[in-house]
């Protein structure tokens, strides 16, 4: 039961990386292939709060799944309001450190991630 955008590029064989804008955020798998550029894209909403304890928390619910070959999106689903009368899938990652470069966060699932920022010029 792992969540597939959390394991290693080498486990997925393409680059695996995170792009965080406000009231989104989505996971992203990247594979460079002879015929074109192929991306699967896991999109979620997100929101930010403060902790008790002063931790940063994004509140995070998944909004849908997409294929993106040679820049044309290929929508597999997209989640609104209800689903099968469950609730989204909802949870969180608290941030426990970040320094603008490295971000260290654990999610409540208890999964710990480690993202590293690259700058894009």
């Amino acid at each position: 039961d792992v969540n597939p955008f959390a394991l290693p590029s080498e486990v997925l064989g393409g680059e695996c990386f995170q792009v965080v804008e406000p009231g989104r955020v989505a996971n992203c798998v990247l594979w460079r292939t002879p015929v074109g550029k192929f991306e699967l894209v896991g999109s979620a909403r997100a929101s930010t709060s403060t902790t008790s304890d002063r931790v940063l928390r994004r509140a995070i619910t998944i909004a849908g799944l997409k294929i993106v070959w040679n820049a044309k999106p290929f929508e597999l689903f997209q989640l609104r309001g209800l689903v099968d009368g469950q609730q989204e899938d909802q949870g969180y990652l608290d941030d426990l450190y970040n320094d603008g470069d490295l971000r260290i966060s654990r999610a409540n699932n208890g999964f710990q991630y480690i993202y590293r920022r690259e700058r894009v010029s």
